[in-house]
C-alpha cells in the first residue's frame, strides 16, 4: 500500500523505520537506493558543519562585542587621564 504524502508527513519517524525494515526483507532495490542514502548522509554532514560554523561565528561576534566595549572604556579612561594631566 502506498501512503499519501499527507499520511507520510503525519507518520512518526520510528513508525516509518519499522515499516521500512519490515518491507525491506521482501524487496529488491536498485543502485539509486544507495546513492540516495549517501546523498542524505552528505547533506546531514553539511548541515552539521554549517551549524557548527554558525555557533563559532556567534561566539566570535560576542567576543568582538566585549572587546569593543573594553577598548572604548580604555580610550575614555586614557582621554580622562590626558585631560586631568593637561589641566594640572
Amino acid at each position: 500500500m502506498i501512503r499519501s504524502i499527507e499520511e507520510l508527513r503525519l507518520t512518526s519517524d520510528n513508525e516509518l523505520v519499522k515499516e521500512h525494515d519490515k518491507k525491506a526483507a521482501n524487496t529488491s532495490v536498485g543502485t539509486n537506493y544507495y546513492t540516495d542514502e549517501l546523498d542524505r548522509r552528505s547533506r546531514d554532514r553539511n548541515q552539521q558543519a554549517t551549524y557548527n560554523l554558525s555557533l563559532a561565528t556567534q561566539k566570535l561576534a560576542q567576543r568582538t562585542y566585549v572587546q569593543s566595549w573594553v577598548s572604548v572604556s580604555a580610550s575614555v579612561i586614557a582621554l580622562a587621564i590626558s585631560v586631568i594631566s593637561l589641566s594640572n
